[in-house]
């Protein structure tokens, strides 16, 4: 607004605004009074709209390589490091024919998912799901529970064993070892069980209840790091390793 308490118009709306004066100048008197109460219901509805705020994306360098690892680490996942038993339950052939009906089934899912967020301006599954009927929502809301879901079980089933390998040289039995899986479920050691819980406690809860997905940029990187680990040490040492695998494993 201006000084004098009129708008502020631009060049286009100005002819506009003074037609309207116009016209409201020479309507008559129950013109006029509609008029005004239909400018103040819209002012009063206005007010009681959220208030939207738009967030400039970042384009940093900095921001695109963080988002890259995020992406990478969403992407990847625990599935990396089962790729050996599947290629040695599939075949070279067939193991590496689904591996790249795998890698066009993600690349077609992301161009879609991108192709969504260019057309309704949105850069985020919240923003996505409010463009859609209340239905829909839903059930990808559901969708994405069952998958993160899933993929943290997955997560935890290959921490305990991380665990339970380290806790294994400190001595024998159940409280170090642990069982065959051929015991049932809890076949991880006492120590590994008391290790995971305090680890999810410690780290995997505070994380969880973390605002933006830029605040695991660093974890990401780290993640990303511990699996091509993980993918060397089984390129280097998996070839000389012709053992079978102990009873109960399969």
């Amino acid at each position: 607004r201006r000084r004098d308490g009129r708008p502020a118009l631009s060049p286009r709306s100005r002819p506009m605004y003074q037609a309207s004066r116009r016209y409201l100048g020479s309507a008559d008197a129950e013109t006029r009074r509609f008029v005004g109460s239909a400018v103040a219901h819209g002012r009063r509805r206005l007010k009681t709209l959220p208030r939207f705020r738009y967030e400039v994306p970042d384009t940093t360098w900095f921001a695109l390589t963080g988002t890259t690892l995020n992406l990478l680490n969403a992407t990847t996942g625990p599935g990396l490091l089962a790729l050996p038993l599947a290629f040695a339950r599939c075949g070279w052939l067939l193991g590496t024919l689904l591996l790249l009906l795998v890698f066009f089934l993600n690349h077609a899912s992301l161009g879609l998912l991108l192709r969504a967020c260019l057309t309704t301006r949105e850069h985020s599954y919240i923003g996505l799901c409010g463009q859609v009927s209340a239905a829909t929502a839903s059930l990808i809301d559901w969708s994405a529970v069952a998958f993160f879901f899933g993929s943290s079980v997955s997560y935890l089933v290959i921490i305990g064993e991380a665990f339970t390998l380290m806790t294994a040289p400190f001595g024998s039995g159940p409280v170090y070892q642990g069982g065959p899986i051929s015991d049932g479920p809890l076949h991880y050691s006492a120590m590994a069980l008391l290790l995971l819980l305090l680890f999810t406690l410690a780290v995997l809860a505070p994380l969880s209840f973390l605002r933006s997905m830029d605040s695991l940029q660093c974890t990401s990187a780290a993640g990303i790091v511990c699996l091509l680990y993980a993918v060397g040490i089984i390129i280097a040492y998996g070839p000389q390793n012709k053992t079978p695998p102990p009873a109960g494993i399969p």
